[in-house]
C-alpha cells in the first residue's frame, strides 16, 4: 500500500462542523430531526420525515447536512452498527442526537468511502478500546476519530472499489436476508406446534390451575453486600437465567427450598421471564426467579415447561405489569389454567416436541454458522479494500 495515500479522518473530513455556518438562517427555518433509532446497521443512507423549526433543536443536539457520515459514538449504539449517510433532509440541515459524531468529507474523499471506512474491523475493535467515561456510558473520544488513518486512493478508484462493494454486499445481504427468514420461519414452525399440541389436548382433558399442579416458591432478595465474587453458592439472577456471565456467590446457609438443583423447574418474572429446567449446579436462586415444585408425581417438568414456554406471550399481555420492566405477579401466575393429562399423555407430548425441538436446533446451528460466515466475509472484504488490497 502507498503510505502517501494514508491520510488521518481529520485531513480528509471536518470532523463536527460548527454550527456557526447556520448563523445566516432564519430561527424558523424548517429542518429535519434524526433520532437515533433512525440510524440502522447496513442501512447505507438514513432520512426523517419529523421536521422541527431551527430554533426547536439548535441547542442540545448535533447539527449536520445531507452527505455527511453519522456515526454514534455511545454505547451500546456503536457496537450496535448505528451509521449511515445523511440524505433528503429538510432544506438540507439535519440535527439528531448529541450523541453522533458528523464526518463531512472533503472533496478527495466520498460520502460512501468513509462510511465503508467506518465500518472496518480494525477501526471498530480499536474504537471501543478508545472509549472513555463511566457507569456502563461510554463513547468514542473525538480524537479517536480524527487521529484514524485510513487508505484514500484517487476519487476514480475510490468510486471503482465502492460500486465493487456495493454489488457484492447486496448479493451478501441477500442471503443474510433468506437465513435469517428461515430462521423465522423455524421458530414458527414450532411456536405453531406447540399451540397444536396443547390445543389438541385442551379439547380433551380438564384444565386447572397452576396452583394446583404446583408450589410457586419465591426466592430471595439479596443486598448487594451480601455478594460476593467467589463463595459456596452461585446465585441465580435474572441476568444468569439466559446466559453464564456476570456470576455473585454467597455463604449463606438457608432453608432448602431457597436453593435449585440440577432438574428443578424455574420460573423468571422479571424483565426477561419465562420457564427454565435448570441444569447447573446446586444455586440460590434470586428474589426475580420462582421455583415450581409439582405437588404430585403425575407432573411432568418437561411438560409444564414447554407448556409455560408457549403460555409466555399470552402470559405477558394478561399478567404484564410497569412500564420500564415487565413483571407479572405470584398471585396472576398462580391463576393461569393449564391442561394436565394423564402423566403417560404428558411424556408423549414431550417426546413429540423434543423431537421437533431438537431438529429446530440443528437447524438453528446450521443457519447460524452460515449467518457468521456471510457477516465475516463482508468484513473481510472492507479490510482488504482499505489495505488497498481489492
Amino acid at each position: 500500500m502507498d503510505k502517501l495515500k494514508i491520510k488521518k479522518l481529520s485531513e480528509v473530513c471536518i470532523i463536527n462542523p460548527k454550527k456557526s455556518e447556520l448563523g445566516k438562517f432564519n430561527n424558523e427555518l424548517k429542518v429535519s430531526f434524526v433520532p437515533m433509532n433512525l440510524l440502522i446497521e447496513d442501512n447505507q443512507n438514513f432520512s426523517s420525515n419529523i421536521i422541527k423549526p431551527l430554533i426547536e433543536v439548535y441547542k442540545g443536539y448535533t447539527y449536520f447536512q445531507n452527505n455527511d457520515v453519522v456515526l454514534a459514538k455511545v454505547t451500546p449504539c456503536f457496537e450496535n452498527g448505528k451509521l449511515g449517510i445523511a440524505t433528503n433532509l429538510e432544506n438540507n440541515i439535519g440535527f439528531g442526537s448529541s450523541e453522533f459524531h458528523i464526518l463531512r468529507p472533503k472533496e478527495t474523499v466520498s460520502s460512501k468511502w468513509i462510511y465503508y471506512s467506518l465500518k472496518t474491523s480494525s477501526f471498530i475493535h480499536l474504537a471501543k478500546l478508545s472509549m472513555t467515561g463511566a457507569g456502563g456510558l461510554k463513547r468514542v473520544p473525538t480524537k479517536f476519530i480524527e487521529d484514524w488513518s485510513i487508505f484514500v486512493p484517487s476519487p476514480t478508484e475510490q468510486n471503482k472499489i465502492v460500486k465493487k462493494l456495493d454489488t457484492i454486499f447486496e448479493k451478501i445481504d441477500n442471503s443474510i436476508t433468506l437465513l435469517e427468514d428461515n430462521l423465522n420461519y423455524s421458530k414458527a414452525l414450532i411456536n405453531s406446534s406447540l399451540d397444536g399440541e396443547f390445543s389438541a389436548l385442551e379439547l380433551k382433558y380438564r384444565k386447572k390451575t397452576l396452583a394446583e399442579i404446583v408450589t410457586v416458591i419465591n426466592g430471595r432478595a439479596y443486598k448487594q453486600s451480601e455478594m460476593f465474587n467467589a463463595g459456596k453458592y452461585p446465585i441465580l439472577r435474572v441476568g444468569n437465567f439466559f446466559s453464564n456471565r456476570g456470576w455473585y456467590y454467597s455463604n449463606m446457609e438457608l432453608e432448602e427450598n431457597k436453593y435449585c438443583e440440577k432438574g428443578d423447574l424455574l420460573y423468571a418474572w422479571s424483565a426477561s421471564f419465562g420457564p427454565k429446567i435448570w441444569d447447573g449446579e446446586k444455586s440460590i436462586y434470586h428474589y426475580h426467579i420462582w421455583k415450581l415444585v409439582p405437588l404430585s408425581d403425575n407432573v411432568s417438568k418437561k411438560f409444564l415447561y414447554y407448556l409455560l414456554e408457549r403460555d409466555t406471550d399470552k402470559i405477558k399481555e394478561e399478567g404484564g405489569r410497569g412500564v420500564g420492566m415487565i413483571h407479572i405477579t405470584k398471585g396472576n401466575i398462580e391463576k393461569r389454567m393449564m391442561v394436565l393429562p394423564p402423566l403417560d399423555v404428558q411424556e408423549q407430548t414431550v417426546s413429540r416436541i423434543e423431537k421437533l425441538y431438537n431438529l429446530h436446533e440443528k437447524m438453528t446451528k446450521e443457519l447460524k454458522i452460515k449467518l457468521d460466515n456471510m457477516k465475516a466475509l463482508k468484513s473481510s472484504l472492507l479490510d482488504q479494500a482499505f489495505k488497498g488490497e481489492l
